[in-house]
């Protein structure tokens, strides 16, 4: 007998994922200054549980303003840019869904750098057992 499954379509892209995955949406915007932040999910800080292991499918960026390129970062501290860059997405005054495959191990926040305020990121992903 297999497990059973969720499917996750994203546009033209499929996930196939076992049904104890769960699907999360991160999100922060910045509105002052620049500086890193980390992602939320709730209103609250999210850092990938032990046992666990986050999948980034999807980020989409939103900017307000001109801003150079902002990126994501993986670190062990909640707000630091001293972390492992991820990606850098384009900068400018574009919305703009970028699909990628990035994992990210229990323990570590998802923190996101811009040099400019009026940045918004969404973060579309799954979270499994590892």
């Amino acid at each position: 007998m297999t497990d059973p499954t969720k499917v996750i379509n994203f546009g033209s892209l499929r996930f196939i994922v076992p049904s104890s995955a769960s699907i999360k949406t991160l999100y922060k915007s910045i509105t002052t200054g620049s500086n890193y932040y980390t992602l939320e999910e709730a209103g609250t800080d999210y850092m990938v549980p032990t046992n666990k292991k986050f999948w980034i499918l999807a980020v989409i960026v939103a900017h307000g303003t001109t801003v150079s390129t902002p990126m994501l970062q993986k670190h062990t501290a909640a707000d630091s840019g001293a972390g492992t860059e991820l990606i850098r997405v384009a900068g400018g005054t574009t919305t703009g869904i970028t699909p990628v495959f990035i994992s990210i191990e229990a323990g570590k926040y998802i923190n996101m750098g811009s040099s400019e305020h009026n940045t918004y990121v969404t973060v579309f992903g799954v979270e499994l057992d590892v």
